[in-house]
């Protein structure tokens, strides 16, 4: 645990060069502090990508100087309701330069967000974007429940400006059952990338017991909302991938991004403690 973004931003000051930051960190001021003293902060000046995993460091990060930085590529983890202004600001501040626009919804929050509040993230600037993935999309009933995250996507994707190359767009969805998966609207995902005739879009859907009985049934499903809305077959390809819940990112996060992040953060101190 750090006390603000200061000691962060010193340790990282020593890498000139540094390229790729993961960062799983957490701070003991007060939110509104440490978020206030990031924003006379810059990351290394030549970052070229940045995965940020944590409650407190999302904000934070995202609050430095990042219109001086040339990201390449922004990974989010673990995202809730509050972090959205955040992101949406720093989207806004990168400009046009990012390829590949990660964001992964916490499954603890991830009900209290709604289509309007995705709006706030606005990819219209993002002219050079060539790959998008957003996971953690929970598809709940309407009428048990207000989530309408789901609703959201489209209009989201539709706004990137046709002078990008957009090449991938991966989604993937927890669907609280089978007929919230079919009331999802499929042609609408697949016509926001209508002006993006080279994009290829990959969809996973991490199923409970209860949620899908026929995997093959739901997939030919699936296809056929995208096909029936296609005016050529062949100038659009999807692909769709089924796991149980147990295998999603969950726990496959928790060996292969934590211990990453703690390698990285221990060989950074070793170093400035060489002579």
């Amino acid at each position: 645990m750090f006390h603000d973004l200061r000691e962060v931003a010193r340790i990282t000051s020593l890498f000139h060069s540094l390229r790729h930051l993961v960062t799983n960190i957490q701070f003991s001021k007060y939110m509104e502090h440490t978020v206030a003293s990031a924003a006379s902060l810059t990351l290394p000046l030549k970052l070229e990508s940045l995965r940020i995993g944590t409650d407190d460091a999302i904000p934070v990060l995202l609050s430095t100087e990042l219109k001086q930085l040339r990201l390449k590529s922004l990974i989010l983890d673990g995202v809730k309701f509050w972090h959205l202004r955040y992101i949406s600001s720093s989207i806004r501040d990168l400009g046009s330069r990012l390829l590949h626009f990660e964001i992964n919804f916490s499954p603890n929050d991830v009900e209290w967000i709604s289509d309007s509040d995705l709006a706030q993230l606005s990819l219209i600037n993002q002219t050079n974007l060539q790959s998008i993935r957003i996971t953690g999309i929970k598809l709940f009933d309407p009428v048990t429940s207000s989530c309408a995250l789901g609703l959201g996507l489209p209009p989201l994707i539709a706004k990137l400006p046709q002078t990008s190359n957009l090449r991938k767009l991966s989604i993937s969805v927890v669907p609280e059952s089978e007929s919230t998966l079919r009331l999802f609207d499929w042609p609408a995902l697949r016509r926001s990338v209508d002006n993006h005739p080279q994009c290829t879009i990959y969809i996973e859907i991490h199923r409970t017991s209860e949620s899908i009985k026929d995997d093959d049934e739901t997939r030919a499903y699936i296809f056929s909302k995208f096909n029936n809305s296609l005016k050529d077959k062949k100038d659009r390809r999807v692909h769709i991938k089924i796991h149980d819940v147990i295998d999603a990112t969950g726990s496959e996060f928790i060996i292969a991004f934590a211990p990453v992040f703690c390698l990285c953060l221990t060989h950074c101190r070793l170093f400035e403690a060489r002579p």
